[in-house]
């Protein structure tokens, strides 16, 4: 299964190991590799799915489908081929704005899952600062004009990629993954339908993760603060980290995940 089609795109998807499934979704501009430390910690007991969202990766370029509701949507499509269904409920993980299709899936579908974990995450209908949206119209003049590399540069200054730049093994691992981001979401511009994921978090009924980064942008704590205040059962975890815990802090972060995933399990 290394490829399934949704909403007439080709998606990639890597699978390994045996066991409940765990569905991780990378973050904008990276690719399923962003998840290789976890899928090495996993794969023993899990079965471990990591798609590339589309015009991500190896996944097929698309010019429709990178809303909030698009990225969903795609996850969905995404459980469906792991077999996550309520005789085999599993979990979901999902990093930055991508979290937020996570938490679209766990109010659809609740008895398809055990658990949701979101790291560093935005949610659809939070406020986000005025830098950040300045920061998104940069990017975005920049893939209009066709230079995809130079609207990447600007999101690797940023605050955000601190911890990454500090890193060299890291930073090129980054920069790896980033040459397969098509520059497509940047250049979308599509009605988002639907009531936001925020307005209805308070009725979501699977257990949620919320791992905070300590040194993260401001807007990804609104984010987590959001998510925690209005889902019954959130958990929030701290990690001294910068935007990627995953990461920066990988045996931490994976034990914290192993420990949310065994409660759950």
């Amino acid at each position: 299964m290394p490829f399934f089609t949704s909403n007439g795109a080709n998606v990639h998807i890597d699978v390994a190991g045996n066991g409940v499934p765990v569905l991780f979704v990378h973050a904008l501009t990276l690719d399923h590799r962003q998840w290789t430390p976890q899928c090495e910690s996993l794969v023993d007991t899990y079965r471990v799915l990591r798609p590339d969202v589309r015009g991500h990766g190896r996944s097929a370029s698309a010019t429709r489908g990178h809303g909030w509701d698009g990225i969903a949507a795609d996850v969905r499509r995404a459980m469906v081929q792991a077999g996550m269904q309520r005789q085999q409920p599993g979990f979901l993980v999902g990093h930055s704005l991508f979290a937020d299709a996570v938490l679209q899936c766990a109010l659809a579908e609740p008895r398809s899952l055990k658990g949701v974990v979101v790291v560093s995450p935005a949610v659809w209908g939070q406020e986000f600062s005025a830098s950040w949206k300045a920061l998104l119209e940069k990017m975005r003049a920049l893939a209009h004009q066709g230079r995809v590399d130079a609207a990447l540069d600007v999101l690797r200054d940023d605050a955000m990629f601190r911890g990454v730049r500090a890193d060299p093994d890291l930073d090129a691992m980054l920069r790896s993954m980033q040459e397969g981001f098509s520059g497509d979401w940047l250049r979308a511009d599509e009605s988002v339908h639907g009531q936001p994921t925020l307005e209805r978090i308070e009725g979501c009924k699977v257990p949620i993760l919320v791992v905070r980064a300590r040194h993260d942008r401001e807007d990804f704590h609104v984010g987590a603060h959001a998510i925690a205040a209005r889902a019954a059962r959130a958990h929030v975890v701290e990690i001294d980290s910068g935007h990627f815990p995953n990461l920066e802090a990988p045996d931490l972060f994976n034990r914290t995940l192993r420990d949310f995933l065994q409660e759950h399990d």
